[in-house]
């Protein structure tokens, strides 16, 4: 169990999402805003000293366009995530890859330069 997150409330951060890529060109993708302003990827930047976070990084392919309903893309579990982008029946998972992330004197600079310099650990703390 983390110090950083004890009720639990936050299961999930979306730290960005590119969307209706045409064959293998990224660039031909639509950019999520996810908050933080069109074409922003955050970074990875666990704010958390006592335990890792786990990021994954998921590619789906389909052949419908992904048409995201409208409101807060912001959401706590991936089940509501991938129901707010009102996925294609054939929407599938074709790759995926994940890492575990610690705390670092890097993820108090990441977290300050992102204006969210309160989650920001102290150093003495990493």
């Amino acid at each position: 169990s983390s110090q950083f997150w004890p009720d639990n409330k936050l299961k999930m951060f979306l730290h960005g999402t590119v969307m209706n890529v045409e064959g293998n060109d990224l660039s031909t993708g639509k950019v999520l805003d996810i908050g933080f302003g069109e074409n922003f990827y955050f970074a990875p930047a666990n704010p958390d000293t006592t335990a890792a976070n786990h990021y994954a990084f998921l590619l789906h392919e389909h052949q419908k366009v992904l048409q995201p309903s409208s409101g807060d893309v912001k959401k706590s579990t991936f089940s509501e995530y991938i129901q707010w982008l009102n996925v294609p029946s054939d929407f599938k998972l074709v790759a995926l890859n994940w890492f575990k992330g610690h705390s670092s004197v890097w993820a108090r600079v990441a977290l300050a330069a992102a204006g969210l310099g309160g989650f920001a650990p102290s150093c003495a703390k990493v």
